[in-house]
């Protein structure tokens, strides 16, 4: 009984570890967008990646933020009955 303790806390700390790690990857990656990214080594930003207006910012984040839909519809198709 105190393995099947030991191997479900383990497991519980994986999991939280996974989606601690998830949720940090995905800053990264939005503060990386807000940022402009990195450009290639032989290749200048463009003006557009500089964009500060509502409409770049808009347009940088829109994949993400369409990943983030299709998470969340996904968990809402898995809870219904």
């Amino acid at each position: 009984m105190r393995v099947l303790g030991l191997v479900g806390l383990v497991l519980g700390l994986a999991l939280v570890a996974y989606l601690v790690l998830g949720y940090l990857n995905d800053t990264a990656s939005i503060q990386r967008t807000l940022q402009g990214g990195s450009a290639p080594a032989g290749e200048a930003r463009s003006p557009a990646r500089t964009d500060l207006s509502r409409k770049g910012l808009e347009q940088r984040l829109a994949p993400t933020l369409d990943r983030a839909k299709e998470r969340a519809e996904q968990v809402d198709r898995a809870g219904e009955p």
